[in-house]
């Protein structure tokens, strides 16, 4: 007999603990478009006349937690687009290495990502309109000067399971 309550007293506190940890996840879930996935920095190094292989590409992000719960940040996949979105112009060189904690009602900025430079892409982007202004964004860059390109950031971040989705306009 005592050891039926036993049982069913270790049973109802699992079953209690099981509805808590549930409950948990879902506030998670319900809150997590309170999490706000912003480019805080976007920096084009100098540009090599002889290849624009050499263009270093940096790119820090911030994440602005605006409800009252704490999510650890697992996974960042960004990519960086045209203007419109459609071609692909840099990809995100390594995922990121460790975990972030994202405070609750703060802003959290990310390590530096670095990325991979579609070369035929840029050159055809950049040239695919007035060649006078492309030259000129090209000397901008040369020289490490915003250069007045607008660019498309796009891809998602991954907190608690949780995937929310970036596309965010950038200008360079």
């Amino acid at each position: 007999m005592a050891k039926d309550i036993v049982g069913k007293i270790l049973g109802l506190g699992l079953i209690i603990a099981l509805l808590m940890a549930v409950w948990e996840y879902l506030q998670k879930a319900f809150r997590a478009d309170q999490l706000k996935p912003l480019i805080s920095s976007f920096s084009v190094g100098k540009l090599g006349f002889s290849s624009i292989q050499s263009l270093p590409l940096k790119v820090v992000m911030a994440i602005s937690n605006f409800s009252p719960t704490l999510y650890n940040l697992q996974q960042i996949q960004v990519e960086i687009y045209d203007k419109d979105g459609t071609k692909l112009l840099a990809s995100q060189d390594v995922p990121l290495t460790q975990g972030v904690s994202l405070q609750p009602n703060a802003q959290t900025l990310i390590p530096e990502l670095n990325f991979s430079v579609s070369n035929a892409n840029v050159v055809q982007y950049l040239f695919s309109g007035d060649k006078i202004k492309a030259a000129e964004t090209m000397l901008k860059l040369a020289v490490g000067e915003k250069a007045g390109l607008t660019l498309r950031v796009k891809g998602f971040i991954r907190a608690e399971g949780l995937k929310i989705p970036l596309n965010e306009e950038v200008s360079i």
